[in-house]
This record gives structure tokens, sequence and C-alpha cells, in this order.
């Protein structure tokens, strides 16, 4: 492999099947994912076997699930081509993406954050469905910082193509209060960082089940974000409980029972929900933390 890091960008604006071909072999990594992935958009038939070679080499597991996806995609489009040739050429036609789409596609998987983010923000509003994949793809990196995970998942709920995980976000706003309890525990059972800002926000839920679920989630992920946000929010109850103290619930209540992971957050029962409650007092000092 080589180690040139070639434009991606132009090379998918110039339709150089050639030159994405030859960066299959690039010694990085996320050059090799991109080039798999110009070349499915390009639905470049004639990259079939520089793929399938790549796909012999691969040792990165995300670059060699971009390139299997590739390949499944344009072997099942010339089978239809085969069979079909005016059908293909409409769809190639439907697939042509705008230059400007492109190169927001290319900051989100770019190494900028803000940049990422912005991007995610932009495609969302440009109802841009051609960067769902992409999208969902730097989502699932466990590589992805968790503010930029957010801003993903935020779009992708926009774009109404949001993956299993990403749907949780939608549940916490709910307007039935067990949907929101329950998107608020499941999220704590995937340990999900990147939802730490909403269920902080959810601790403020006017149900106080779903202010319990939100802070027991937390208290899940436990790690130093989620611990500053619990912290946070007890700040802000109080200062609250300075004017009006609430009366403070007792900790004689069942355990929290997680609900599992692939329950229908809409359709599941669960037990009432009391775990480390939700502390209004301003002397209340967490032993856990």
């Amino acid at each position: 492999m080589n180690d040139f890091l070639p434009d991606i960008w132009r090379l998918q604006a110039n339709s150089d099947i050639d030159g994405l071909s030859q960066a299959l072999n690039n010694a990085d990594a996320t050059i090799r994912k991109r080039a798999a992935a110009a070349l499915r958009a390009l639905g470049a038939f004639s990259a079939i076997s520089a793929l399938e070679g790549a796909l012999d080499r691969e040792t990165d597991p995300e670059t060699r699930s971009t390139i299997l996806a590739a390949l499944s995609i344009l072997q099942q489009e010339k089978e239809r081509k085969d069979l079909n040739p005016q059908e293909t050429m409409e769809m190639m036609a439907i697939r042509t993406i705008d230059p400007e789409i492109q190169r927001l596609i290319d900051d989100l998987n770019g190494a900028d954050n803000l940049k990422a983010i912005r991007a995610a923000q932009v495609l969302s509003d440009k109802s841009a469905k051609e960067a769902v994949e992409p999208m969902v793809m730097r989502f699932n990196s466990p590589k992805t910082p968790i503010t930029v995970r957010l801003a993903l998942a935020e779009a992708l709920l926009k774009l109404e193509s949001a993956p299993v995980e990403v749907a949780l976000l939608g549940a916490l706003r709910s307007t039935e209060w067990q949907v929101r309890r329950n998107g608020a525990a499941i999220l704590g059972q995937l340990r999900a960082q990147w939802a730490i800002e909403p269920l902080a926000k959810a601790m403020f839920d006017a149900n106080e089940t779903v202010r319990k679920t939100a802070y027991a989630a937390l208290k899940r992920i436990n790690t130093p974000q989620a611990q500053r946000a619990i912290q946070l929010v007890q700040q802000r109850y109080a200062q609250k409980a300075k004017a009006n103290t609430p009366p403070t619930p007792t900790d004689s209540s069942p355990p929290l029972v997680w609900p599992h992971k692939h329950t229908d957050v809409h359709s599941m029962q669960t037990k009432p929900l009391d775990p480390d409650v939700l502390k209004n007092s301003p002397n209340y000092k967490d032993e856990e933390s």
C-alpha cells in the first residue's frame, strides 16, 4: 500500500474510477473506506474486481464492512442492469450527488469535530437523504466523539432515518411519559454516552418517574461527563429548593429493573421505577460520588 493521500472528493466529482480503485490500496484506512464508498455512489461496476481484491487484503473492520457493502450493492445493481438497462440509467441519474452535499459529507467524515457537527445540521436542513448512510456509519464508529454523535442523532431523527439506538432520542421527547421513561431506561442500559445531555434535560421532566429514570440512567453510564451532569442538575434543584423545598422521597422503593436491550420502547411493560432517587435537598451528599 502507498502512503499518498488522494483527494477522494475530487476523484469522485471527476468520476475517476481508476483513481478511486488505486486509492483502495492506500495505507490510510480512512482513504480506503472513502474510496469504496465513492465507487459505490458512482455505481462503478468496472471496479467490482478491484473491490473484491481490496476485500481480500483489508484488515480494518470498518473499512472491510464498507467495502463489503459497496460490493453487495454494485453486484445487485449490475444484475439489474443486465436485466433492464433503461431502469439502471434512470437510477444512475437519481444517484448523482450535488457537489455541495458531497463537500458536507466530507466534512462529516473529517477530523474537525465542529465542522462535522455543522455539516450534520446543514445536511438535515437540506433533507439530504444521500447523507444518511455516512451519518449512520460515523454515528456507529466507536471513535466518534459524543458531541458529534449527538449531532448525528439529531440529524438522523430530522431525516426520519434513525437507527434503533438513535430512535431512543425521539422517545425522550414523546408526549407520553411512559415512552419517555422507557427511552431513558434503555439509554441507560446501553450506557449511551452520546445521550448524556438529553438525559440530563430529562431530569427536569414534568413526570417524577421519568426524572428518576433519567437519573438512574446517568448513574449507570457513570462516566465523568455523566457524573458532572448529575452534579449540575442537583445544583439547579438545590437553588430551586431554597424557595420551595419539595418532599424528600424515601429509599424503600423496589430497585430499577432494566428492560432488555431490544425491547420496543413504545410497547414494553416495566415495573415501577425508583432507583437511586433524585435528591432535591441542598444538603444531600451522594455516597457513590
